[in-house]
Formats: C-alpha cells, structure tokens, sequence
C-alpha cells in the first residue's frame, strides 16, 4: 500500500465536505478515505497497544477504529487542517 500524503488525505476531506449534499458522492468520498487511511490505523493501534502492553484482540482494535471514524465523519464540517 502507497504511503499517503497529507495533501492527498486533506483533497479527500475537502472532495467529502463539497460534497456533503449529494449522498452517493459524499459516500463515495468517505468511503475512499476509509479505505485509504483503516491499514494505517490499525497498524498503529496494534504497534501502540503492545508497546504498552495491552493487547486487545483484532476485532477490539477494528471496534475501535470504527469509532472513530464515526466521531471524525460527524465532525467532518468543522474539520480544520493544521
């Protein structure tokens, strides 16, 4: 999987708030977001929960990001990028 580039997430987030009103096109901006950024999270989730030792199984971890990613989609208008 190619690395993602922080202007390429940031097109992405921009794509899905133009496109908030047209249902299949903001579903399909979300859902490539997802599908670009859930290897990297779960990587990372994995990587931190062992370092402290907490190991939840895999499905804790994908509960967890799910989560997430319904508190950033329901917070997405008022996203602002650094």
């Amino acid at each position: 999987m190619a690395r993602e580039s922080s202007d390429d997430l940031q097109e992405l987030i921009q794509r899905a708030l133009n496109t908030e009103g047209s249902t299949a096109a903001y579903n399909e901006a979300r859902d490539e977001l997802v599908r670009r950024t859930q290897g990297l999270l779960f990587r990372y989730l994995v990587s931190k929960t062992r370092t402290f030792r907490r190991v939840p199984g895999d499905d804790d971890i994908k509960d967890i990001i799910q989560e997430a990613y319904f508190d950033a989609f329901r917070s997405l208008r008022t996203f602002r990028a650094e």
